[in-house]
């Protein structure tokens, strides 16, 4: 779980410190310090945060529990607050498959409770290119992408 560092404690000094681990010469801005499972990591007043965490709450806000910050470009080190949108897991497992950035047709896109009708569900994978199996255990539906096809 990401810490919650809300942009109005941000301690002096800090934005300073942050920017001078980024490089600015390209539409990515990178980070270039500390990482953690692949992202930018900043520490600040002793608490760990994602870089590009820290980013979207120096020019934005706080972020909302239950919301991510994603990336428009996918560039995990990228800390520029015009590639940053908030979203939820969800959200950010669709964007995931849309993107192809992961081609594993075993990763869930959506679950649905069980009594979402069929008819529901088929017209969200057809709209998405998903197939929907269901869980027996969880009873719920589970929405996975099309296999591709070998041309």
């Amino acid at each position: 779980m990401q810490s919650a560092i809300k942009p109005r404690k941000l301690v002096r000094g800090a934005a300073e410190r942050f920017w001078s681990k980024v490089n600015k010469s390209g539409d990515c801005w990178l980070w270039e310090a500390a990482k953690q499972k692949e992202y930018g990591w900043f520490w600040h007043n002793g608490q760990g945060v994602a870089a590009h965490r820290f980013s979207w709450m120096m020019h934005y806000d706080e972020i909302p529990e239950g919301l991510h910050v994603l990336h428009k470009c996918d560039v995990k080190l990228c800390v520029n607050p015009n590639h940053l949108f908030l979203g939820t897991h969800q959200d950010n497992m669709k964007d995931l498959m849309e993107k192809r950035r992961i081609a594993n047709d075993t990763i869930p896109i959506v679950k649905l409770p069980g009594h979402t009708s069929l008819d529901d569900v088929l017209v969200y994978c057809n709209k998405h290119n998903l197939r929907p199996t269901i869980n027996c255990e969880t009873k719920m539906w589970v929405l996975r992408p099309m296999p591709r096809r070998v041309k």
